[in-house]
């Protein structure tokens, strides 16, 4: 089963009967059997204490949540790292270039030979993705640390290819994720990266048999893939009760031995505190990955330049954060 993109936006919101211990809402974006771990977390967290009572909600659109929250200045708390894309591809557009449907390529060097013959059967878009910060920061290379942005191997590898590719006619870069989900809709282009949650509009708009397949990665251990990380929210405008519950909640979820659990029973990476705006770090690397394709920097000035402002950017919030704590313990 895929694993759908994680976006945890917890919400309170107040229940007919308070007796049960103060309610709070938390919306999840996790489906199938990830989710039901989750919601299992959150019914012993509840068992295990009486003052607070959350009730979870299911969401299908993790990128529109995240938006959602974002526009209702809501404070990022914490990143819970996941899968955020996986390969989408037109089956019949394989199957009119000889390619087997039914085998996706597993490997980015897979790939080229795939579009290749794909170019060869008349399409004049072999690749597109919807998110290329998206990619490049949650799942190419090795991972990174939640403070600081690094370049490893994988990356400039994943760049430099994506470059050539994009002088060859292999891939094409949109800036825009609807369009390149247009693009792949339309027939024009074969294959798509964009996040799982898409996939439901995505089979709603194709008129092809729709494939999904996990995110190609490389065979060596230099290009081991790391995991997609997107945060989980809080909404203003709540009680000092209802916000120490989320405190808790929080605080049982990022024990050694459930963070344990949770790694055992879903694969997925530990909580990282949130020192950043994702949003913001993703917009910046994509405008610097812009100008590796479009030829006005190399991939490696391009990822130098990305690793710079983003690490600005973190430390400019580590920075706020820490003005607001010695604000907070001054008075």
């Amino acid at each position: 089963m895929l694993r759908s993109l994680f976006a945890l936006l917890v919400l309170a919101c107040l229940l007919p009967d308070a007796r049960a211990g103060i309610p709070v809402r938390l919306w999840h974006a996790i489906d199938g059997w990830n989710g039901m771990a989750l919601e299992d977390l959150v019914a012993r967290f509840n068992d295990a204490q009486k003052e607070f009572r959350f009730t979870t909600g299911y969401t299908g659109d993790a990128q529109g949540a995240a938006r959602d929250a974002r526009e209702e200045a809501a404070a990022l708390l914490v990143l819970p790292l996941q899968a955020s894309a996986v390969l989408y591809y037109n089956r019949d557009a394989y199957r009119r270039a000889g390619l087997d449907p039914a085998a996706p390529p597993r490997t980015w060097y897979q790939m080229a030979p795939a579009i290749d013959a794909l170019r060869g059967a008349g399409l004049a878009c072999g690749y597109v993705t919807a998110s290329p910060s998206v990619l490049l920061l949650d799942q190419v290379g090795a991972g990174r640390d939640a403070g600081r942005l690094a370049i490893d191997a994988a990356r400039v590898r994943w760049v430099a290819m994506l470059t050539s590719w994009q002088k060859a006619g292999y891939f094409s870069y949109v800036r825009e994720p609807a369009e390149a989900e247009r693009r792949f809709a339309g027939g024009e282009c074969a294959l798509l990266t964009a996040p799982p949650s898409r996939q439901a509009d995505l089979r709603a708009a194709v008129a092809f048999d729709l494939g999904v397949a996990p995110l190609p990665g490389y065979d060596d251990a230099a290009g081991t893939r790391g995991r997609g990380a997107v945060g989980a929210w809080l909404l203003p405008g709540r009680t000092e009760m209802e916000y120490r519950g989320v405190e808790r909640l929080l605080a049982f979820l990022a024990r050694p031995d459930v963070q344990a659990e949770w790694r055992r029973k879903t694969g997925f990476a530990s909580l990282a505190p949130a020192r950043y705006d994702l949003a913001a770090l993703r917009e910046l690397v994509d405008r610097e990955l812009e100008a590796a394709w479009n030829g006005t920097k190399t991939p490696l000035d391009a990822l130098g330049a990305a690793v710079a402002r983003g690490n600005e950017l973190i430390g400019r919030t580590a920075a706020r954060a820490a003005e607001r704590s010695a604000s907070a313990a001054a008075r």
